[in-house]
């Protein structure tokens, strides 16, 4: 996860507040998530790929956060939805899979619906503690 291209800078493992603008890069590939107004191959909704590099990005590489339930931070195993921010298309996926060449693997869209296909749950990675300060913010421990 890196602040919105074009975006203010954030600090490494500062947690993500409901309308927050940002980017996900591929750990080993270093590419972007990345959607633009182009069929989807199976689905034909909103085509989402990976695209560019760590000097290779634009707008188009940019998501916004909406939590569910009311939640003021993206928690870990939290339902929230991730809105492409140029087009407004909810992240996706269904049960229908790719045959070749990349047999098996489950389609990742934008839609424009909302519904539980577009909910997401982070269940892996690095998660810091924050703790309350004095005034009740969660602060990042270090």
């Amino acid at each position: 996860m890196r602040p919105a291209h074009e975006g203010p800078a954030c600090a490494p493992g500062e947690p993500l507040a409901n309308g927050a603008t940002f980017r996900l890069q591929h750990v080993n590939t270093r590419r972007w998530l990345h959607s633009h107004s182009h069929a989807s191959p199976i689905s034909h909704n909103q085509e989402v790929s990976c695209y560019g590099g760590d000097d290779e990005s634009n707008s188009d590489d940019n998501w916004r956060l909406e939590t569910q339930g009311g939640e003021a931070l993206w928690r870990r195993d939290k339902k929230v939805r991730i809105v492409h921010e140029s087009t407004k298309v909810n992240l996706h996926s269904h049960q229908h899979k790719f045959g070749r060449p990349i047999s098996g693997q489950f389609e990742v869209c934008g839609s424009r619906n909302r519904d539980n296909n577009n909910l997401w749950i982070a269940a892996e990675g690095v998660y810091l503690p924050h703790e309350p300060d004095a005034e009740g913010e969660r602060r990042q421990e270090l």
